[in-house]
């Protein structure tokens, strides 16, 4: 089952959404600008094979879904993912690959 919290509110968006703090989509979180750090990518290596991610499929639809990371390409620099919520597989690169925290 997908958390509806990780998806966007397309009406949020375009700021027509009429559910507010009801809605069962994301809205974002406000954060101060303070409280931003630098991005650091994860060097996706062997440490990682088995960790629990979040991965965008190749399908276009450009949602995070959770993941575990099977094997990783150095040479590449893909892995191919497993995702949790049908237990399809794919290769993707390591900019649709994040950390998940659960």
């Amino acid at each position: 089952m997908v958390d509806h919290k990780v998806q966007i509110c397309k009406f949020f968006l375009q700021q027509r959404c009429r559910y507010g703090a009801n809605c069962r989509l994301s809205h974002g979180t406000l954060m101060s600008l303070s409280s931003l750090k630098k991005y650091v990518s994860p060097s996706w290596g062997q440490p990682f094979v088995g960790a629990s991610i979040l991965a965008v499929s190749g399908n276009g639809a450009s949602i995070w879904r959770e993941a575990e990371l099977e094997s990783w390409d150095d040479k590449l620099n893909k892995g191919l993912v497993v995702f949790r919520d049908d237990g399809s597989s794919e290769t993707v690169g390591a900019e649709a690959m994040s950390l998940s925290f659960e």
